[in-house]
């Protein structure tokens, strides 16, 4: 159910009157009372749809952008291309960690629809989509990259990940792997849900059990991804093969492997969504999905074009890019010996 300006007032305990002066900032308010309608604001959720059709008529040239971590390279290569273009013209862009927690995502979007952005990018946690899809109807915009909404609630521009996870299990099932393991963030996402779709079309096109690919989905954090390797390495059915859905998962493994002795790619191969900047320093150079940071920027920039030129864009243009297999030397046929938990690393000679 909407909630409306009534809702807010009689929460606040102050009239429609006194909660339209503090959201349009016009007219005396007293501290308290500014402060019980920024509460009930909050606690409703509420944006006002004065708010949403101001991002129809009145440009602000203000534009907000979710991203799940600003860690990452790929968030950051993104936002360098779009401030190198729009900044020039004029526009400033808010920028803001949801950290993958929908809750967060909830209240950043409130907060930029409040500051009276002209349009919002995000990187969905696919845990708001039935909200966003009614904000966008009300006239607020949004677009979405490296993820879509579940309800197609707006345009979003990304990388097919069901056939990028099943061009990575290929590639390793014809080097001889045939048990491997697959780490990864929260199950939600949309891109997981796509990468689980590309895992049982490969074991049904090759004929492989279920449990030839593992598959362990929580968060995106080198922790993780050290837990789950300690977890599976060891023993005789173990797996032979690595494949993470970021980079920050791919560099705990990597970390995990140098402590204990484990060598890529002679012990295990490590395969991974998303590209390294400067890869030929990375050693072993990860096989990798290209994450088509430049492709996704150039396409944000033509949709915020379209809106900002009152050109309507669809909900249902979405751009879907093919994914590229970027080869590098961190795979290799599956080891012979089994790994054992007790071995130590060799001391450094004295």
């Amino acid at each position: 159910m909407e909630v409306t300006i009534k809702d807010v007032a009689r929460l606040a305990g102050v009239s429609i009157s006194t909660v339209s002066r503090v959201i349009n900032q016009k007219g005396l308010v007293t501290p308290e009372k500014e402060r019980q309608v920024m509460a009930a604001i909050e606690q409703l959720h509420y944006t006002p749809n004065a708010i949403a059709q101001s991002l129809k008529h009145k440009k602000t040239k203000l534009i907000g952008m979710m991203t799940s971590d600003l860690s990452v390279s790929f968030f950051v290569s993104v936002l360098q291309i779009l401030e190198r273009e729009l900044l020039s013209e004029g526009y400033q862009i808010i920028v803001a960690n949801t950290y993958d927690s929908p809750e967060t995502e909830n209240k950043l979007v409130d907060l930029m629809a409040q500051g009276r952005v002209d349009l919002i990018l995000i990187n969905s946690t696919g845990g708001n989509d039935e909200r966003l899809d009614s904000l966008q109807k009300s006239g607020m915009c949004f677009l979405g990259y490296d993820r879509y909404p579940a309800h197609n609630a707006f345009p979003s521009v990304y990388v097919d990940k069901a056939d990028g996870i099943y061009a990575l299990l290929a590639y390793l099932y014809r080097l001889g792997h045939r048990k491997m393991c697959f780490i990864s963030g929260p199950p939600r996402l949309s891109t997981n849900a796509d990468r689980r779709k590309g895992v049982r079309r490969f074991l049904k096109d090759y004929h492989l059990p279920e449990d030839s690919v593992l598959i362990f989905e929580r968060e995106f954090s080198e922790s993780f991804a050290q837990q789950i390797v300690e977890q599976t390495i060891y023993g005789e059915n173990a797996p032979t093969a690595y494949i993470t859905g970021s980079l920050i998962l791919a560099i705990g493994i990597m970390e995990f492997c140098e402590a204990h002795a484990i060598s890529i790619p002679d012990d295990i191969s490590l395969a991974t969504f998303g590209t390294f900047r400067h890869d030929d320093m990375v050693r072993p150079k990860p096989l990798h999905i290209a994450d088509e940071y430049a492709a996704v920027a150039d396409q944000l920039l033509e949709w915020i074009r379209m809106v900002e030129g009152d050109t309507p864009v669809l909900p249902t243009d979405n751009r879907i890019l093919k994914p590229r297999l970027i080869e590098g030397d961190s795979c290799a046929p599956p080891r012979t010996r089994i790994l054992n938990p007790d071995f130590e690393k060799p001391q450094a000679a004295e």
